[in-house]
């Protein structure tokens, strides 16, 4: 038997993705043919996604391969088949996230202007921000029903400002929305660099968690508070819950998008770098608890502030943890070794043995934020020198 069919994605790994057209379920018999593994077609298998996101350029030559439409057999067992149609609709409801190079065979450019249209109306729109090593950008987010709301207004860069303005505003001509609200997930530079800038530029307010309004008093001037379980619902279908998630930054909020299942998670978890937890800003108890928080959800997707979106939400939160508790094993380790007592200086060499000396800074922050963790649940507690003291069981 042989049909017409094209060959729409080849990925890094290997992994081909064909168009069928539409046949009668008679033209299949006695043929082999594998029932499509539909996930495979999320953008996860596209490398163009891995560099898009850390600022390593749009393309890469290994990311995809388009060709045009094919005469030959069915696809080889083991390719994923599906129709238009099914693609289209994956597309339009974001129950999976297709590949630009899928996005743009369905007749619309999803990485126009720079942004990745990642579902109808849903899109991530990088931007260079002044953002910790090895990140480059911060993840703006716009969403667009008959309301749009724009999340993380990430730079104070004003030609990338220019860029997200001109974008935002032929995103809202196209579909005929307003822009309702700018939401900042939480306090840091690289997050809230171009509120000013975009208040002027929308005239729309601007709204945070109460504990993010309260550590930029003085500095920004917000419009208004926002709850842990508001929604925002923008229309067609697409509705935001905000979730506070402490521990990053006392005010900190993910915003759940229900339709797509996607977490907006801000700096929660990172697809590039990795997440500090300090003292000064944060707490790590509660940080672990934020992330049992967000697991609890079941997002389908995280959309971290930087790097990529994350496929594996529940492996990802649970390696989070399983990371910063393994640490926090090797500190108290690390006190046992020197006699139930340490301070930072020497407990730093001991209990990070297995990073570069170049991380040793921001580490140092960590260890404050472990130490704290282990004097609030009784397992230690500071001494008179300022150093940490092992609390043994039965003490």
């Amino acid at each position: 038997m042989s049909e017409v069919h094209a060959l729409l994605m080849r990925s890094a790994t290997g992994s081909e993705v064909y168009l069928m057209e539409r046949a009668h379920p008679a033209a299949h018999f006695g043929t082999l043919l594998s029932l499509p593994r539909i996930e495979q077609i999320e953008a996860g298998e596209d490398r163009e996604i891995v560099l898009r996101f850390t600022g390593r350029g749009d393309v890469h030559p290994e990311s995809v391969t388009l060709h045009g439409a094919l005469p030959g057999d069915v696809p080889p067992e083991g390719s994923v088949a599906i129709d238009e149609s099914a693609l289209r609709a994956f597309f339009e409801s974001g129950e999976k996230i297709v590949s630009p190079a899928l996005g743009a065979f369905l007749g619309d450019d999803p990485t126009r202007d720079g942004a990745w249209e990642i579902a109808r109306g849903f899109f991530i729109f990088p931007m260079r921000s002044p953002t910790l090593f090895p990140a480059t950008h911060t993840n703006s987010f716009l969403i667009v029903g008959d309301d749009a709301i724009l999340i993380e207004p990430s730079t104070p860069d004003e030609s990338e400002l220019d860029r997200i303005e001109a974008f935002t505003r032929a995103e809202l001509d196209r579909a005929g929305a307003r822009l309702r609200a700018i939401l900042v997930t939480h306090h840091h530079p690289d997050h809230i660099g171009g509120v000013g800038s975009l208040r002027k530029r929308f005239g729309v307010p601007i709204l945070a968690h109460e504990g993010t309004i309260e550590r930029l008093r003085g500095e920004v001037d917000f419009d208004g508070s926002i709850a842990d379980g508001e929604r925002f619902d923008c229309g067609r279908g697409r509705v935001l819950e905000a979730v506070h998630t402490p521990g990053h930054a006392p005010g900190h909020l993910c915003f759940h998008e229900l339709s797509t299942g996607a977490m907006i998670a801000g700096d929660m978890v990172a697809g590039v770098g990795t997440i500090l937890v300090a003292r000064h800003d944060g707490n790590m108890r509660r940080y672990l608890a934020s992330l049992e928080r967000m697991k609890a959800r079941e997002p389908r997707y995280l959309l971290p502030a930087h790097g990529g979106v994350i496929f594996n939400p529940k492996g990802y939160l649970d390696h989070y943890r399983a990371h910063r508790l393994m640490r926090e094993s090797k500190i108290v380790d690390a006190l046992k070794e020197l006699g139930g007592e340490g301070t930072l200086d020497t407990l730093l060499p001991l209990a990070y043995d297995d990073a570069p000396l170049s991380v040793y800074p921001l580490a140092r922050l960590s260890l404050d934020a472990h130490l704290e963790k282990l004097v609030e649940e009784g397992r230690a507690k500071t001494a008179p020198g300022g150093g940490f003291i092992l609390i043994q069981r039965g003490e």
